[in-house]
């Protein structure tokens, strides 16, 4: 087991997770520009609720979601899936060698001095008699270096992480701040949002140079056109973001509040029927812990709570500016032959495209502690 996980940390550290850059972005828009217009006139056009035969708005607001979460693709980075996974390996590795130190410090307990190596002990170039004290104290000198090692491991990934999103994406990390990244079950997402926008605002630059050259009109509303494409994406990326709140993490930590608050419960039922001082003691003991398990749950759905608001603010921003680039685009169609109403129709475009940047919401080194299970259970 670690051995493979040394392995797979050694290939995480070699592999290239850089996405496609701007150009590639830009060229797919230009292709699937005309679909794009053509899907939102009839999401537009059409009935609120359809019917057997006829389609309504979010059949066709599901073919520019496809659209645009295949553009998604193309810029969203594996770097977090990449080392949010050898983390996630890491630490199931430390879960089993500490399981295994258990049982062993057990076995210890009744286990003799070693009487010598049998012969078949000898061919299979064992030290010890199997199962003596010395066989188990072998074991744990192993287990201890094979934990201390892992621990090194989790160290080297974290900083691995800091230095990818810093060379391929130009974001800046401690090492503290990439563990609590890595571990917060939001990590993700607050990586995707500030490269994918990153590489939005590029795209977007790159545009806006392009449309102070003297372009043709067609070529000022393709770029348009492409501009418009990456509110829509901006909007689309929020709405999955979202989604991921409202539809998992925080119904699975609300799960977890009623479990422990039936514990809690529990145990202060068990605690007034108990007729003896120390048993009742061990109760009270445990009601304080569960209690503060509660605190650490309520601190976690605040911190979620205040990324989700701001997230449904940004995603209500986002569909205002999209919304309002569309219908630029739509308007610039419709006056595709009257070349002074383009120019003065793009010259106003800077307004509506700008892109904030959001800030990566990390954890003090407190709250990472505390938190962490929370994270484990609810990226698991």
């Amino acid at each position: 087991m670690f051995k493979q996980i040394a392995f797979t940390l050694t290939l995480a550290l070699t592999a290239v997770t850089a996405s496609a850059d701007e150009g590639e972005l830009i060229e797919y828009l230009q292709e699937e520009l005309s679909d794009i217009r053509e899907h939102v006139e009839a999401r537009d056009a059409a009935p609120v609720e359809g019917g057997y035969f006829k389609n309504d708005r979010s059949d066709y607001q599901s073919d520019i979601d496809a659209v645009l979460d295949k553009a998604l693709r193309l810029v969203v980075p594996k770097t977090f899936d990449t080392w949010a996974e050898q983390i996630r390996d890491i630490d199931s590795a430390v879960t089993e060698a500490e399981t295994e130190r258990a049982e062993l410090f057990l076995q210890r307990m009744r286990a003799s001095t070693s009487e010598g190596v049998s012969m078949v002990g000898k061919i299979l170039g064992r030290e010890h008699q199997r199962g003596s004290l010395e066989d188990i104290d072998q074991k744990l000198a192993e287990l201890d270096a094979a934990l201390a090692q892992l621990g090194e491991d989790r160290e080297l990934a974290a900083m691995e992480f800091a230095r990818e999103m810093r060379n391929l994406h130009s974001v800046d990390l401690t090492s503290a701040q990439a563990k609590a990244i890595l571990y917060s079950v939001n990590g993700g997402l607050m990586v995707e949002s500030t490269v994918v926008l990153r590489a939005l605002g590029v795209v977007e630059r790159q545009l806006s140079d392009v449309m102070r050259e003297d372009i043709g009109s067609d070529a000022r509303r393709t770029y348009i056109g492409v501009a418009s494409a990456t509110r829509l994406i901006h909007a689309r990326l929020l709405q999955r973001h979202l989604a991921a709140y409202d539809g998992d993490w925080l119904p699975r930590l609300e799960e977890m509040r009623a479990e422990a608050e039936a514990l809690l419960s529990r145990t202060r039922r068990d605690a007034e029927k108990a007729s003896h001082g120390n048993v009742r003691q061990t109760y009270e003991n445990n009601m304080v812990i569960q209690a503060r398990i509660l605190d650490v749950i309520d601190r976690y759905e605040a911190m979620l709570e205040r990324r989700r608001g701001l997230t449904s603010d940004a995603l209500e921003l986002a569909r205002e500016r999209g919304d309002a680039a569309v219908n630029t685009l739509i308007t610039l169609e419709t006056a595709a032959s009257l070349s002074s109403v383009i120019s003065e129709a793009t010259s106003q475009y800077d307004d509506v495209m700008s892109v904030n940047l959001p800030e990566l919401e990390q954890l003090d080194p407190e709250e990472f502690e505390e938190m962490l299970d929370i994270s484990r259970r609810l990226g698991s």
